[in-house]
Order: structure tokens, then sequence, then C-alpha cells
């Protein structure tokens, strides 16, 4: 009987590991990455690191759409209101957009084509 040792390191199995792990993976390699197996192998651990921070796929989906719109949504109009008028806001926030990676929406809103339940989220950031 083979036991897989895992390569991510303690301070690396965080649930905020997971899920920039998880955008990551989506960037280079698309949605279908993002099932248990392929990101158990990709990050070198077993299943039983995936489960002890996600009850299951579908929490874990919503916890990384979750993790995308704080993250990049939410901090992004955050900056942009620290300008003073709306137009400097405005203005902020393309500077904001522009200066970031944008990658990981677009391949989330092509995912949304497939996977249920993301197309809400989506609709928060629109």
């Amino acid at each position: 009987m083979s036991s897989k040792v895992s390569s991510a390191s303690p301070k690396e199995n965080t649930k905020q590991h997971w899920l920039e792990f998880a955008l990551k993976q989506l960037i280079k390699k698309g949605p279908d990455s993002l099932k248990i197996m392929p990101l158990c192998e990709a990050r070198g651990v077993t299943k039983g690191s995936f489960y002890h921070h996600f009850k299951n796929r579908q929490d874990f989906i919503e916890q990384l759409m979750e993790h995308w719109y704080q993250t990049l949504t939410i901090a992004f109009i955050e900056q942009a209101n620290m300008a003073e008028g709306p137009l400097q806001r405005l203005e902020k926030l393309d500077q904001v957009i522009a200066a970031n990676n944008i990658e990981a929406e677009m391949h989330i809103r092509a995912w949304a084509l497939k996977e249920p339940g993301i197309s809400g989220y989506l609709a928060k950031v629109d």
C-alpha cells in the first residue's frame, strides 16, 4: 500500500492557499482543473486535505467565488472609492483594473457557461 506524501507545507495548507491556488489553476488549465482529484494532484496532497477545508465540491466552488468576489472585486471598488469625486473614482477604478491581472474573471465568465451557480456571482460583480 502506498501513501502519498504531501508536497504542500503545513503553512501552505490553509483555506486561503487552496483558494489562491485554485484561481491560478483556473487561469492556467481551465475549469476542468477545479475538480477535486486534479486539484489535489496538482498540489501534491490527498483528498483529505481538500475535505479538511471544504464540505464538498459545491462548498469549494461557493467559497472560491466568494473569495474572488471579495479579494478582487470589492478590493478594486474600495481602492476606487478613496478618490474625491465620481469622475475621479471612475478614473481610479480604471487604473486599478488596468494595473491588476483580471484574467481570472475572463475564465470565470467562461466557466459560468458550464457550472451552475457561478452566474450569480457574476451578477453581483456586474
